[in-house]
């Protein structure tokens, strides 16, 4: 399944939403910065 990230999305709302740690965020969709995610960004999630 995947997440398009709108605006005041953060990562760690984002991972309780689909239930997924940030971890989990981090490592599938190679983010470089977990303090970084841009609006239109398609993440997968669980």
């Amino acid at each position: 399944m995947y997440y398009t990230v709108k605006s005041g999305d953060t990562l760690s709302e984002i991972a309780v939403r689909f239930h997924d740690t940030i971890y989990e965020l981090y490592m599938w969709n190679n983010i470089a910065d977990i303090d970084k995610i841009y609006v239109g960004q398609v993440l997968r999630v669980r």
